[in-house]
């Protein structure tokens, strides 16, 4: 029966994506493993490198992101955040148009 790092040996490969989560205190202390470990079967003694990095995208992409949100947003405490994330882009959202394209039960 193979451990946990012997299955994962395998699989060490660079790794690459985007995400829309905020990276914080939580995300980069379940990163970082300052020395060497074995618990469980797992052995860890090799590194990885990790970088974090921010995406910039036009302003366009950011207001279509957010007139989406805007649009098919079901719960009034998201009103005042999505407003106030636009306005600091410099995005204008219309009242008209919150919560139209939501799924209507």
């Amino acid at each position: 029966m193979k451990t946990p790092s012997e299955k994962v040996a395998k699989k060490r490969e660079v790794i690459s994506f985007e995400t829309f989560r905020d990276i914080g205190t939580y995300e980069l202390m379940q990163l970082k493993d300052n020395e060497p470990s074995a618990f469980n079967g797992w052995v860890r003694v090799e590194k990885v490198k990790i970088t974090i990095e921010p995406v910039e995208e036009s302003k366009e992409v950011y207001a279509e992101r957010l007139n989406k949100l805007w649009r098919e947003s079901d719960n009034h405490h998201h009103y005042q955040p999505i407003l106030k994330k636009a306005r600091s882009m410099g995005i204008e959202l219309n009242s008209e148009y919150y919560g139209k394209d939501r799924k209507k039960k």
